[in-house]
């Protein structure tokens, strides 16, 4: 999967120490860049920036996420080693997931556990 922070126009301007923050930041919804799709990681961010990642940290923070059936990727067996995870953000799995191999991460996937 290509990292989110590779989107960016000046995707090659972020340090190597950050990058997979900005990825989590970026797929969580938290960062989204500027309009002209740089990033400007060399920048300052303003005050009102700032105040938005804030809320939007706090807000997520707070709202329960979606609930929602696997679009696009099946989880509910997962039988070859890797890293698995969405797209982009954050995804939560209603239902059974079964991982039969080693060596395997869940990246990013919330797990609804069901009482039996």
């Amino acid at each position: 999967m290509r990292p989110i922070s590779k989107i960016f126009a000046d995707s090659q301007n972020i340090s190597d120490w950050a990058k997979s923050s900005v990825d989590r930041a970026v797929g969580n919804g938290l960062i989204t860049g500027y309009p002209d799709t740089t990033f400007k990681p060399q920048g300052n961010a303003t005050r009102a920036e700032a105040a938005v990642v804030l809320s939007k940290s706090i807000l997520s923070a707070v709202t329960p996420p979606e609930v929602k059936e696997p679009v696009g990727e099946d989880y509910s067996l997962i039988d070859k080693a890797g890293t698995y995870e969405p797209a982009g953000g954050t995804e939560t799995v209603a239902g059974d997931v079964t991982i039969k191999a080693k060596d395997t991460t869940l990246q990013n996937l919330h797990l609804r556990w069901r009482k039996r």
